[in-house]
């Protein structure tokens, strides 16, 4: 405690952190803490117990001893100060303080280095090295202490001798010249500029991100097994393996600087685009040396698997994301191509990270500018002077679509990172607490977003259309228009029916459609005022038809004829994509019917046709006609059993579009 007031008061007089500063502070600080220390054994030292009397020599041994303790003690801190300074270490509460200044900049808190330890044992042991020449020189052994209680020592005269007094910790000498390779790292790069604090913090990240091929690639750099240059140029060009399968080229645009606006996204994504190419460079030097060969995909897919790993850790241990930067697109076409082999428009080459060449309007539905005009046309609006109000109100419309878009492609982005860090550490406490207290808010966050652009509808022709994150949705104007009876009698209004929706239920609606990547659904009823039916509570969806390029499948047997082979291959695709999402309770449509409700579950064929002519035609009763009646006029038209004629009923209500229900 002493001795650290000391280094920080001799800090406070010679100012600033350059390496003798740092020397001073911590010689100062040992130089105290020996001369205390000193004080005290000295003290026993110079009475003669048996004589009852202090030695005739006590003040000059008292002297003498604590000015080479003093001396000892400062030449020793002044040396581990001097080169821990030399390696980037300040001074910080009485001990070295080894940072990564990137990252620590970029997170706004203190990050160490995960070999600071190293670095420190290096710069104390060369400290203590120094501490015993100077012993040395006042007349005592070189001392090395092998364990605890147990030491050698070198005399003057040569003699190799037992001496448990103290001196150089043998396996501190040990570990600083195993750690030379750290020590050279760092000393080249802590000199190296912006450029050499980089690679520093690249490698710290990707070691500090926990993945086990990541700190492979890090432990790889800094044992000079493979190297990070900043040689490449070109927009989107990030990055690529050498073929000399030891180079991790990284653009330009890589290094960092302390005012750049984008250093957090910056550092999460090349940091993660490293991780990336030193996964390549392991890929290629395997093959090579066993004389095989890989496809490009399957190489790429690893790495961008890797990469995607790299960002959910960044994101999930220090808060680092791409989202909303000029990186989110990589990002997620990267994350979708590991997780289902589409390319989404990414240069493949078995080596390279680059920006995608298109990036599939899926994710921008609206308009067709590139991302980069997006971002630009959303931060600075175009003029609209001399515009109609109309052409203004569209323009409006059109920043504000953009806008939601962005928030959706970040937060799928988000989740999808959050889901492979939670699948890693599946069973742990952690994955649980991620999946409760980070994934279920963004889900939320999702769905919310998705109701957002369904109630954003536009009239074409016939319909309403929204376009739900590539998906468009179609709403005709005979189910939905404003004209429509009032809800609770009749067909309901558009603006009722959409702002009515549970968002859950958007959501399933949307990751379904994506799962089996249509472009378009149309639906018959959202939500309706009902106390019976799913629909009153936003969590039933009536779908009359989706598309895939170019097919169509209606949900209807009824006043449809036969359709394609394409067409009803395309149905059990919906239907059981549907039927397996364990969000949904109720799957039914005009050819299978499936509930999953607890004292409800049933899984049975609709025979609907066979209901109709065996108990409706024969009595006289039309569909229309049955559908109008009460449950009691219903019942003995179906036979009587309840049991049964529910199910009839069911079969019959849903001989013209598939009904999903949410738990």
């Amino acid at each position: 405690m002493v001795g650290s007031w000391a280094g920080s008061w001799a800090g406070n007089i010679f100012g600033g952190n350059n390496w003798f500063t740092v020397g001073i502070e911590m010689g100062v600080q040992r130089m105290t803490e020996s001369v205390v220390e000193s004080s005290f054994m000295v003290g026993a030292k110079v009475y003669d117990f048996k004589a009852g009397k202090l030695r005739d020599d006590w003040a000059s041994f008292i002297g003498k001893s604590i000015l080479e303790s003093g001396m000892i003690g400062f030449v020793s801190g002044f040396t581990t100060g001097m080169i821990g300074s030399a390696l980037g270490g300040t001074y910080t509460n009485g001990n070295l303080s080894f940072l990564d200044r990137k990252a620590s900049k970029a997170v706004d808190k203190d990050v160490s280095l995960f070999y600071g330890m190293k670095l420190n044992n290096f710069a104390n042991t060369i400290g203590s090295i120094a501490g015993e020449a100077v012993h040395y020189a006042w007349g005592g052994n070189f001392r090395i202490s092998l364990a605890s209680d147990v030491g050698m020592a070198f005399t003057h005269d040569g003699q190799i001798v037992n001496d448990t007094s103290g001196g150089i910790g043998l396996v501190n000498l040990v570990d600083a010249i195993g750690s030379l390779n750290y020590v050279g790292f760092q000393y080249k790069n802590v000199h190296g500029g912006d450029e050499g604090l980089s690679r520093i913090s690249y490698v710290n990240m990707g070691y500090l991100s926990g993945d086990m091929q990541n700190m492979k690639t890090s432990l790889d750099v800094i044992n000079n097994k493979k190297r990070i240059e900043f040689d490449l140029e070109g927009e989107g060009n990030y990055g690529y393996a050498g073929e000399d399968n030891r180079t991790i080229h990284l653009n330009r645009e890589a290094i960092l600087a302390d005012d750049d606006a984008e250093l957090r996204a910056k550092l999460a994504h090349y940091t993660a685009t490293v991780m990336h190419e030193g996964l390549h460079l392991d890929q290629h030097a395997w093959l090579a040396a066993n004389g095989l060969e890989a496809d490009d995909i399957t190489l790429e897919r690893m790495a961008y698997a890797q990469s995607t790993m790299t960002l959910a850790l960044l994101q999930a241990n220090f808060g680092l994301g791409v989202g909303g930067s000029k990186y989110e697109e990589v990002a997620m076409a990267g994350a979708m191509f590991a997780m289902t082999g589409n390319p989404h428009g990414l240069y493949i080459s078995g080596r390279s990270l680059s920006k995608p060449r298109k990036l599939p309007f899926s994710e921008q539905p609206y308009g067709s500018e590139t991302p980069d005009q997006q971002t630009q046309d959303r931060e600075n609006p175009k003029a609209t002077t001399g515009a109609t109000p109309e052409e203004e109100e569209e323009e409006r419309k059109k920043r504000d679509r953009m806008k939601k878009q962005k928030a959706i492609n970040q937060t799928k982005l988000k989740l999808t990172l959050l889901r492979i860090v939670s699948t890693a550490l599946k069973g742990s406490k952690v994955s649980e607490w991620i999946e409760n207290q980070m994934v279920k808010p963004e889900v939320k966050k999702l769905g919310e977003l998705y109701k957002e652009q369904l109630m954003d509808y536009e009239k074409k022709g016939n319909y309403y259309i929204s376009n739900v994150d590539g998906i468009e949705i179609r709403m005709s104007k005979y189910n939905f228009s404003p004209q429509a009876q009032k809800a609770g009698t009749g067909n309901t209004p558009i603006n009722l029916a959409t702002g009515g929706m549970d968002p859950r239920a958007v959501l399933v609606l949307i990751d379904n459609a994506h799962a089996v990547n249509l472009d378009a659904v149309e639906v018959s009823s959202l939500w309706r005022n009902s106390t019976t039916s799913p629909h009153g509570s936003g969590r039933g969806i009536d779908i009359v038809a989706a598309t895939r390029n170019g097919v169509t499948v209606r949900f209807n047997n009824s006043t449809v004829g036969q359709q394609s082979t394409a067409a009803m291959a395309l149905r059990n695709e919906v239907y059981n994509s549907m039927v397996n999402d364990p969000r949904v309770s109720q799957a039914l449509d005009p050819w299978w019917l499936k509930s999953k409700v607890p004292g409800k579950i049933y899984d049975y064929q609709n025979s609907w046709q066979n209901v109709n002519d065996t108990y409706l035609i024969p009595q006289g009763v039309s569909l229309a006609e049955f559908e109008q009646m009460t449950w009691e006029q219903q019942l003995p038209l179906l036979g009587g059993d309840p049991e049964i004629a529910r199910a009839f009923k069911n079969m019959l209500l849903h001989r013209h579009h598939l009904h999903i229900t949410l738990f």
